[in-house]
């Protein structure tokens, strides 16, 4: 292989360089889960959108550690660590995210931009929204500060790879009901 060629795909240490293993990554999760969805949709499974996000979530960390597996890194340097405080970090982040989400929709109500409609779907029902969301954020932490970010951290710097995954993020969420 010729010297310009291989910078194109090698590093000055001769590994990899850490775009195109985003790209594989991206190429792995696209194509895996295309292939779910074909299986799912040939064995006329039912479209649950709980399952559908555990499924996600769970296809998005096989790829993550089967990414840093090849390159011979632990799992954990993600940044997913079950020492003996996750339970404990989980537990305060979760209780962080929703003392945020409830103070703005308290703003927002207070303020009279919004007003709160009572849904009528009990317990049941918030219990079902509160796993499809559990689901949603640990995919979402997964996709967007997980296996990507970090190799974008290593090949662009903290501050680029935030603002490029910050943009991913909002292009992401744009189909969004009250996104413009």
């Amino acid at each position: 292989m010729n010297e310009a060629l291989k910078a194109v795909f090698l590093s000055e240490d001769g590994r990899l360089r850490n775009g195109w293993k985003i790209l594989g990554f991206l190429a792995a999760f696209m194509g895996l889960s295309k292939a779910i969805g074909l299986l799912a949709h040939h064995f006329h499974l039912p479209p649950s959108d709980a399952l559908r996000e555990w499924i996600l979530v769970g296809l998005v960390l096989l790829i993550s550690w089967a990414f840093v597996r090849l390159e011979r890194e632990p799992f954990q340097s993600l940044g997913w660590k079950l020492d003996g405080r996750w339970g404990l970090e989980l537990l305060l982040g979760t209780l962080l995210g929703v003392g945020i989400i409830g103070l703005a929709a308290l703003g927002s109500v207070a303020s009279g931009a919004v007003s709160m409609v009572r849904s009528g779907q009990g317990a049941s029902g918030m219990l079902s929204g509160a796993v499809f969301f559990l689901a949603v954020a640990f995919f979402e932490e997964a996709a967007f500060r997980g296996y990507l970010f970090q190799r974008m951290t290593r090949g662009t710097g903290f501050l680029i790879a935030q603002l490029i995954m910050a943009l991913f993020f909002g292009l992401a969420h744009w189909g969004n009901p009250g996104m413009h």
